[in-house]
């Protein structure tokens, strides 16, 4: 990644090109701007991000000088997001912060999670909290937790965990509890920070920075660096995915199923090789409009995965950009799991030009490839419906339909 007069060259050396790529593309939202959340966000920033949404409804007062990081006593009165906007651009200017001084409401609707890869979530309504997780996690976003950092005073007792294991804080088990009362299903898990200190036992609800900014950098490293399970057996499943339909779905649960897979890659392509408007303008013309552009194929795949444990979208390729070659990806994901064996799933169509892959013999040194027969249902069928204004039927995923409804004409 390129920074103005090297700002992000230190970024750069330790984390990699690739890593710096990917900032550049992420898109972040930070709903809470307080002592943790407002940490959170600068540390991204610093480090490289570019996009960010940062949410509060609070203004600043003198109060949280002590660790909110845009709170000084000149801005006393002002929204806590606009002065941290502020400071944000004045330390990266190239950066495109959005501030919204607005509360997170349950069932508001105001929020299109769909644009976000990454929710943090640093506010302390538990319901709205409780709310917040939920859609995050429906629209496919990746959700980072923080817990209680009030009434603790060591940040060397920080620690990031899933949210079923943490124990012996307040916020985590309100939290739980308000899980359980929602009616909304099983209780969700997904990484939070949180401290293993026991709060003190005081009536005043204080807080310290050096807590506070604890929190706030874990979460920012979680964003910057996300942990990678340990896997034996990783599959990949790569596609235009122009739009994602239920053929694509029985296949992957099946190679899950046919492989012991630990978890499964799922990787709409920036452009295919074998597709692009050179070997199929109709086809790139047709999906261009009916709007099926990068950011919907991947909203769409991140739906789809949602509700897929074993299922993981990813986004390698549609952030390297350019031509997505096999190979390529093959060789980010091995780096992400040393030692696992990978699997290519494909389907037995694509199987037969496999010879004329970019480095093929070496891409078949590395993965296996297995292949399922071609699917009833196909991405030119969806496309056609939609065209026509037909129900689309069971031939794309609920969750798939009820995103592509407003597109339907007629």
């Amino acid at each position: 990644m390129k920074g103005g007069e090297g700002q992000f060259e230190r970024s750069e050396a330790l984390l990699g090109e690739a890593a710096m790529n990917r900032l550049a593309k992420l898109r972040v939202a930070v709903f809470g701007a307080g002592g943790v959340g407002g940490v959170c966000a600068e540390a991204l920033v610093r480090t490289g991000l570019v996009h960010i949404e940062i949410v509060d409804f609070d203004a600043v007062a003198l109060s949280n000088a002590n660790r909110q990081i845009q709170a000084t006593p000149g801005a006393v009165g002002r929204p806590k997001v606009e002065v941290l906007r502020e400071r944000l651009l004045s330390i990266a200017p190239g950066a495109k912060v959005v501030a919204r001084n607005a509360r997170f409401v349950a069932g508001s609707g105001e929020f299109d999670f769909g644009a976000y890869d990454v929710v943090v979530d640093a506010i302390d309504s538990v319901a709205d909290k409780a709310a917040l997780v939920r859609e995050a996690l429906a629209s496919g976003a990746t959700v980072y937790s923080s817990m209680g950092a009030a009434l603790r005073t060591d940040p060397t007792r920080v620690r990031v965990s899933k949210f079923k294991k943490i124990s012996g804080d307040g916020l985590a088990r309100a939290l739980r509890q308000r899980f359980r009362k929602d009616g909304a299903g099983s209780i969700p898990d997904f990484l939070c920070v949180h401290s293993e200190e026991l709060p003190r036992d005081i009536q005043v609800r204080g807080s310290v920075m050096q807590v506070t900014a604890a929190f706030g950098l874990a979460l920012a490293s979680l964003v910057v660096s996300p942990p990678v399970p340990k896997c034996r057996r990783v599959g990949i499943f790569g596609g235009s995915f122009n739009p994602f339909h239920s053929g694509h779905l029985r296949i992957a649960l099946q190679a899950i199923e046919d492989h012991s897979l630990d978890l499964l890659y799922v990787l709409p392509a920036k452009t295919s090789p074998f597709k692009t408007a050179q070997y199929n303008p109709g086809a790139a013309a047709e999906a261009e409009e009916l709007g099926f552009d990068d950011d919907m194929r991947w909203r769409l795949v991140k739906l789809v995965c949602a509700g897929h444990p074993k299922l993981v979208p990813c986004a390698i390729d549609l952030m390297r950009g350019g031509v997505s070659y096999a190979i390529d990806t093959v060789r980010d994901i091995g780096a992400m799991h040393p030692g696992a064996q990978l699997f290519w799933i494909m389907g037995e169509d694509a199987a037969e030009g496999l010879p004329k892959w970019k480095d093929s013999e070496e891409l078949q040194r590395l993965c296996r490839f297995v292949t399922y027969p071609r699917t009833p249902e196909s991405s030119t069928e969806v496309r056609r419906r939609i065209a026509a204004g037909e129900p689309l039927g069971d031939i794309v995923p609920e969750c798939v339909s009820q995103s592509l409804k407003f597109r339907v004409r007629g």
